[in-house]
């Protein structure tokens, strides 16, 4: 039998929508989620270190999808998803995300989507540099470049949270690595370029459209 952490209409305002228009106004976003994971050693222990911490799924539920704009609840889910299992030990989540006063005519009640995933059908990244993870709650949000980006796990962590990101490698196999894997989790925001620094030190590192 499954064991399951279950939060239910967990509320927050996010800027989704398919036009600017939409997206600029805040809108009250809904989410479901349940979390597979063994619960026995919690239980036998009473010990919320072995435990998933509901409070702080919430929190970085609330964080990430009230922090940056997307066009689709598809999008906005699958981020949601992608930072669920690189933050929490679960095997699998159930979410459901909508849109709680949906824009169209004769809707009564919310439009959203709903998606089940697996640990082992994600494809998860070595964890961002500790540094990083420290440091994060003193950035400001904005545009991050990521020189010698590698296959990009800090862009990767820093996108699914809505920064623009610029990465930057001379190895193109791993760009193109980055690339795919930034499709499949329709992290737009993220863009890459084929760069050596060393054979051309006077090019600055940086993208025109930086802001």
């Amino acid at each position: 039998m499954s064991e399951r952490l279950i939060i239910e209409r967990l509320e927050f305002q996010g800027h989704c929508g398919t036009t600017a228009a939409e997206r600029r106004v805040a809108q009250p976003i809904g989410v479901d989620l349940e979390l597979e994971y063994p619960l026995g050693a919690a239980a036998e222990t009473d010990n919320i270190e072995r435990a998933v911490d509901y409070a702080k799924v919430a929190e970085r539920i609330i964080e990430v999808g009230g922090g940056q704009e997307c066009c689709l609840l598809e999008t906005l889910a699958e981020r949601l998803s992608a930072m669920v299992f690189a933050e929490f030990p679960v095997s699998r989540i159930s979410l459901w995300v909508r849109k709680l006063v949906p824009p169209v005519a004769g809707v009564r009640g919310s439009v959203g989507v709903r998606l089940d995933r697996t640990r082992a059908s994600q494809v998860m990244d070595p964890r961002p540099s500790r540094f990083l993870m420290e440091q994060l709650p003193l950035l400001p949000k904005g545009t991050a470049l990521d020189v010698a980006t590698g296959r990009g796990r800090n862009a990767l962590y820093l996108a699914a949270r809505g920064y623009a990101v610029e990465a930057i490698d001379r190895d193109e196999q791993a760009l193109a690595e980055l690339a795919t894997t930034a499709r499949q989790r329709n992290l737009t925001n993220l863009a890459g370029r084929h760069l050596d620094l060393e054979d051309t030190p006077d090019t600055p590192p940086y993208f025109p459209q930086a802001r």
